[in-house]
């Protein structure tokens, strides 16, 4: 939310004025860059905030399940949230890439 939130307002000031002549395309790009760099830091206190908490030597292990569900393969069997629809997370993920 915050890095998104910095980008339209950045957007906004670079792309406004007299004396804006940036490529939209390219400062998309340098947008794109800086929010992926701070995603990173910003997944800690994410996950400590989550509900269950996740502690940031979790985090990898948590990407990469979300990575091999996306890929319709389920992981987690157990808990309190199994993944049992993982078959069907590559059509909702791309379907609200897509719109």
């Amino acid at each position: 939310c915050v890095p998104m939130t910095l980008s339209s307002i950045y957007k906004e000031q670079a792309l406004t004025g007299a004396r804006s002549n940036i490529d939209p395309i390219f400062l998309n790009g340098w947008v794109a860059l800086f929010q992926l760099l701070f995603s990173f830091p910003l997944s800690v206190p994410a996950g400590m905030t989550s509900d269950p908490p996740v502690t940031p030597g979790e985090l990898p292990g948590n990407i990469w399940d979300g990575i091999k569900c996306y890929l319709g393969m389920g992981t987690v069997t157990g808990g309190c949230h199994p993944d049992d629809l993982c078959y069907e997370s590559p059509l909702y993920v791309n379907v609200f890439l897509v719109f």
